[in-house]
């Protein structure tokens, strides 16, 4: 008998047909960009129960945003409806978005992909220790934190984002990540934004006063909608607001005044993810400087700016004593 081998022709494995158009559905929706934001998803869910249906639960929901769910002879474990919401197209954990826009993190940590004892084995004891002490420290106090950014996915500070919280969860801490109802319009003048500070955009691209308006809108509607009213993580620490405010990137700028006017003591944090051409914004002939300028407006009322650690990714205008420095990470933020 003669082998493969000894004839010179090794095994081969080759995907099926059926295969290569699940993995390019799969890619088609885990994409940059995701699927195009009008996909609606249903999903429907039995509970057998002596051959005969117990429990039917069935939700509604776009690619990240749940928007309906109903459940019938609802059982104690709740285990239908769970399920039914954890995931989503091609059986994948969803990326979900709850009330007020809280991102529910590793579907509202039904799924857990790491535990303490995990993130323990990656770090010198001296950082362990570190991150426990401040960790305490936080607890002990009860100090809440909330983030917001335009996007619950799709980019770097998603990925940030996902990993900090996830990592909190596991801590004890409360720290909470929240995000705007999406507006594709708002979007197309948010990624031209980027852009043009980046120093990558076209000649003619401007954010204008107008632009600048419609962005303001968006955010004015989504925070007196979900994060000022009562129980708001934007209104006073002293009526269960959060206490301390994280604004992620140049999208958002606009609550930074509504956070202040809310609660003037509370310290709010403005993160830059991005290169900032500052040798353009300090030209005012130039888009950036024009673009910057509006963006300044709000930003200035922040108590701190936080940069990647290179000096000339912050604009000459933010002064020093106001900036800190702070290298990306998307692993768990102890780096």
């Amino acid at each position: 008998m003669t082998s493969d081998t000894q004839t010179g022709h090794g095994f081969e494995r080759r995907g099926s047909i059926f295969q290569q158009q699940r993995f390019r559905e799969h890619t088609k929706i885990n994409a940059w960009s995701g699927p195009p934001s009008d996909t609606i998803y249903g999903g429907i869910m039995a509970k057998f129960s002596n051959d005969s249906v117990s429990v039917i639960a069935i939700t509604i929901r776009d690619p990240t945003y749940l928007l309906d769910s109903l459940e019938r002879h609802f059982p104690p474990e709740g285990v239908v409806l769970t399920v039914s919401r954890c995931f989503g197209p091609n059986n994948t954990p969803s990326v979900q978005v709850g009330f007020r826009g809280l991102v529910e993190v590793d579907s509202a940590f039904h799924i857990r992909l790491a535990n303490l004892q995990d993130y323990q084995k990656t770090v010198a004891p001296a950082t362990w220790a570190a991150v426990n002490h401040y960790a305490s420290d936080l607890k002990k106090r009860n100090v809440k934190i909330a983030f917001f950014s335009a996007t619950p996915q799709g980019g770097g500070v998603a990925l940030m984002r996902h990993a900090l919280v996830r990592f909190s969860q596991v801590l004890g801490t409360d720290i909470k990540w929240y995000v705007p109802k999406p507006r594709p319009g708002v979007f197309r003048i948010t990624k031209t934004n980027h852009n043009i500070l980046q120093g990558v955009s076209k000649p003619e691209d401007r954010l204008t006063p107008e632009n600048r308006q419609v962005m303001l809108k968006w955010i004015h509607e989504n925070a007196n909608r979900y994060w000022l009213c009562e129980g708001g993580p934007l209104t006073p620490p002293s009526e269960g607001g959060a206490d301390i405010i994280i604004v992620d990137d140049p999208q958002m700028p606009g609550l930074i005044p509504l956070a202040k006017n809310a609660a003037p003591e509370r310290p709010v944090i403005f993160r830059s993810h991005i290169q900032i051409r500052s040798d353009l914004t300090s030209n005012p002939n130039t888009p950036q400087a024009e673009a910057w300028g509006l963006l300044w407006e709000s930003i200035q009322l922040a108590d701190i700016f936080i940069s990647h650690p290179v000096s000339a990714f912050v604009p000459h205008n933010v002064p020093p004593e106001m900036v800190g420095y702070l290298p990306a990470s998307t692993d768990w933020q102890a780096t």
